[in-house]
C-alpha cells in the first residue's frame, strides 16, 4: 500500500530535489571536474588571473585544457596577441580561488630541461590539497 503522504505532488518535488542535491554533493566529494564554457564568468575570471597587468601588447589565450574542481583549476593555454599574429610559450598553471578571486598558485617550469610530466608531479607534490582529478589529461577547452 502507498503512503498517501508521499503520493502528494509536493512530496515528489521535495524528494526529487533531495535526490539532485545528494547526487551533486556526491559528485563534488568524488572530485568531479568541469570545464567552464567560453564566455562564462568563471572562465573569464580564470583567464584574467593568468594575465600580467603589464603585458604589452595585451594577450588572449588559446585554451588547450581547463579543469575546475571546487576552488582549484588546472589550465594549459597558449598566449597570443589579440590579432593572433604573435604567439608565446605555452603556460600550464595551478590556480586557486580565495576570497572570490582566482590566483596563480604554481606554474610549470618553462626551461628546456623541465619535462611536462616532471613538473606536473612536482606541482601535485607541492600542493597535495589540490584535487587530483584536475590534473588528469583530456579536458576539453
Amino acid at each position: 500500500m502507498i503512503d498517501r503522504q508521499f503520493a502528494r505532488p509536493g512530496w515528489r518535488t521535495i524528494m526529487a530535489g533531495l535526490l539532485i542535491l545528494t547526487t551533486s554533493a556526491g559528485a563534488r566529494a568524488n572530485g568531479a571536474t568541469h570545464t567552464p564554457g567560453p564566455g562564462s564568468v568563471e572562465r573569464a575570471a580564470i583567464m584574467n588571473a593568468l594575465r600580467n597587468p603589464t603585458d604589452n601588447p595585451p594577450r588572449v589565450f588559446v585554451v588547450h585544457s581547463l579543469k575546475v574542481a571546487h576552488d582549484w583549476a588546472w589550465v594549459w593555454v597558449t598566449p597570443q596577441s589579440v590579432d593572433g599574429q604573435q604567439h608565446y610559450e605555452d603556460q600550464r598553471a595551478l590556480l586557486q580561488k580565495t576570497s572570490g578571486q582566482w590566483h596563480v598558485i604554481d606554474q610549470e617550469c618553462g626551461e628546456e630541461e623541465c619535462t611536462e610530466d616532471g613538473e606536473r608531479a612536482r606541482i601535485r607534490h607541492d600542493h597535495p590539497e589540490a584535487p587530483a582529478a584536475i590534473f588528469a589529461p583530456g579536458a576539453k577547452p
